[in-house]
């Protein structure tokens, strides 16, 4: 757990940067309330274990501007989950960006509805490998006027299954 007492300044870059895999089971967590135009990264140097879930969780929502990245140095392992939970402040940027392993599943999870006009973005760095499924998922309705957007930076393989957006309404959750 990497855990800011208080929020970077502005322009500032926080990097959180694992040399070898997490174990099994293992869970990564930054909680900060990044300051207008900071960038958090969470860089992995190598792949993480089977079965490993990594989070980046926030405690609070970005300010206006912020870009929040989660960047994968190599493919993560089959098996593995990525979460990314928070409530992003309008014109926030959520970026993910990885080359996943075959059979991985890759998620970004909203843990609560957008505010209006924040822009969400799933971007993968290049194509993923058959059978892997890319994930876009609101646990509750988005707010009106919030923009939900996945892209892929590159061309998915054939095989590939891109599931846009899976929305959960209030009831389900």
């Amino acid at each position: 757990t990497l855990f800011l007492a208080s929020r970077p300044h502005p322009g500032s870059t926080l990097n959180l940067t694992l040399a070898s895999r997490p174990h099994h089971g293992s869970t990564l967590t930054l909680a900060s309330h990044p300051h207008h135009g900071s960038t958090l990264t969470l860089n992995l140097a190598s792949r993480p274990h089977p079965g490993s879930t990594l989070t980046l969780f926030l405690a609070s929502r970005p300010h206006p501007g912020s870009t929040l990245n989660l960047t994968l140095a190599s493919r993560p392992h089959h098996g593995s989950t990525l979460t990314l939970a928070s409530r992003p402040h309008p014109g926030s940027t959520l970026t993910l960006a990885s080359r996943p392993h075959p059979g991985s599943t890759l998620k970004l999870t909203l843990a609560s509805r957008p505010h209006p006009g924040s822009t969400l973005t799933l971007t993968l760095a290049s194509r993923p490998h058959p059978g892997s499924t890319l994930k876009l998922t609101l646990a509750s309705r988005p707010h009106p006027g919030s923009t939900l957007k996945p892209t892929l930076a590159s061309r998915p393989h054939p095989a590939v299954t891109l599931i846009q957006l899976h929305v959960h309404t209030l009831a389900e959750v």
